[in-house]
């Protein structure tokens, strides 16, 4: 359960990013710009967060 939850932040960090970076580019607004590059931050920090964990999860399975 603790995996879906993951994914669905991810997913959220992953839209919103598109949508602020699109709303950003019509009204030319420097401060939607800079919130979809923060969102897009997170939203590769927690993918790979997640790839890490899954490395470790498997190595110790082994």
């Amino acid at each position: 359960m603790k995996n879906h939850y993951r994914v669905l932040f991810i997913l959220t960090f992953l839209i919103a990013a598109i949508v602020t970076f699109s709303l950003g580019m019509i009204n030319g607004t420097f401060g939607l710009i800079l919130l979809a590059f923060v969102f897009e931050g997170l939203f590769w920090y927690n993918s790979y967060k997640a790839e890490s964990e899954n490395k470790k999860a498997n190595y110790r399975k082994a």
